[in-house]
């Protein structure tokens, strides 16, 4: 994400906020603009300019390194978002992936027989971590996921949640593997700010060397070194975890610990709960049952180990000590033990 020559279509995908088609089908509407005036997906941006995806606006800002990162001025509106929106809100980390997949797999199903078009009531978007794209369009789709993030409900008029967590302690220990080996992009950029890692809303841990990534950092320390980073990472993560209400008749709470082996069942509570067609919901059961960790055709490059608990044979005493200061109460609000 150099700020030099990079195009209008890489710096969306790149922050998580248009797919390239997407991008390449507003600039062929003319619903492109850079700087208010219709533009090409590969002409260049620079800082301080203004982007205009469809009816959204967004503002390039600097981020690490010259690179560069879009933010939404109007993110705190309090504008009320109309219609129905079904959402998936999940952690990374916490079977992001296996959802995803099952949500997009059985609005295909649907689409087949019924057609699918931008509004169809049974089409799914995933949102990453980027809160002001979920609440500039989440109403568009059959069902929507966000990551990271705890939305303010009282946003929405019709609005019902399916949250997956996960024990936080197993959270940090299996991203620890994953950031360690470079497997997303944001995760191998040297010298990064928070600005850079505004697709992950993650917080860049501040014993990060100068010219250092967050992957050939981890893989130069201790395994608790990497630990505490990781930690440090999830800040934002776990806070929103907090915010959460206890007793929401709009939301529909899962624990990891409890999916594992019931996929297909949690999933036709998930249906059901959303209210939506039952073909959808009968094709969301079938494919997480094909899809549920642990069945033989499951791709292992996402997914190193999907036990719980895997933090025992890791955290030492002066880490869990550390961790319960900070998250104890995270701990004791999801039922998870301390010790």
């Amino acid at each position: 994400m150099i700020s030099r020559n990079i195009s209008i279509e890489d710096l969306v995908v790149h922050s998580g906020l248009l797919y390239r088609p997407e991008c390449r089908r507003l600039a062929a509407l003319g619903k492109l603009k850079l700087n208010g005036i219709k533009a090409r997906s590969l002409d260049a941006v620079q800082a301080g300019d203004s982007l205009t995806t469809g009816n959204h606006e967004y503002l390039a800002t600097p981020a690490g390194e010259n690179r560069l990162q879009l933010i939404d001025p109007n993110l705190n509106s309090a504008e009320i978002v109309q219609g129905k929106v079904r959402a998936h809100c999940g952690y990374h980390k916490c079977l992001t992936m296996f959802s995803r997949k099952v949500y997009k797999r059985a609005s295909r199903v649907y689409s087949m027989t019924h057609g699918l078009t931008p509004n169809c009531p049974t089409s799914f978007r995933h949102f990453y971590h980027r809160i002001e794209a979920f609440y500039n369009s989440a109403n568009r789709y059959g069902t929507a996921s966000i990551s990271g993030h705890k939305p303010n409900l009282d946003r929405f008029e019709d609005i019902r949640v399916v949250r997956f967590v996960r024990d936080p302690r197993d959270l940090m220990v299996s991203s620890y593997y994953y950031h360690k080996r470079g497997a997303e992009r944001w995760s191998n950029l040297m010298n990064p700010v928070d600005a850079d890692w505004m697709v992950v809303n993650g917080k860049v841990p501040s014993d990060i060397p100068s010219g250092e990534s967050l992957s050939s950092y981890l893989s130069s320390v201790s395994v608790v070194e990497g630990l505490r980073a990781e930690m440090e990472f999830r800040q934002y993560h776990f806070e929103s975890m907090m915010e959460w209400p206890e007793n929401d008749s709009r939301v529909l709470l899962f624990r990891y610990e409890d999916i594992l082996g019931n996929e297909p069942e949690v999933f036709e509570q998930i249906f059901d709960f959303y209210n939506l067609p039952r073909l959808p919901g009968a094709a969301a059961k079938y494919f997480a049952n094909k899809y549920r960790l642990g069945k033989a055709e499951v791709k292992k490059d996402h997914v190193r180990n999907a036990k719980s608990q895997q933090w025992r044979d890791i955290f030492g005493p002066e880490l869990k000590q550390e961790f319960e200061t900070r998250y104890g109460e995270l701990l004791d609000r999801y039922g998870y033990p301390r010790d």
